[in-house]
């Protein structure tokens, strides 16, 4: 299984993602993260797709150091 963070880059910007992928290729799944980020939690919701036979790839949406906060609870 092929687990590995890509940097990527569109125009002036660049981001990355985590992609999970079973060794043989597969159909893809896009896998969005809720508000505190790309946590180890959603990384292992693409390993696990990978090991279901999807290529799993999931975008850091808030760049990291961008991620929401907040106090209040849910």
């Amino acid at each position: 299984m092929l687990q590995q963070t890509l940097q990527l880059k569109a125009g002036d910007e660049t981001g990355s993602a985590y992609l999970a992928a079973p060794t043989n290729g597969g159909p893809a799944v896009l896998v969005l993260h809720a508000w505190w980020g790309l946590t180890p939690v959603f990384k292992r919701v693409c390993d696990r797709l990978a090991e279901a036979g999807f290529v799993a790839l999931a975008p850091d949406l808030y760049a990291s150091e961008r991620r929401a906060r907040s106090t209040r609870p849910f």
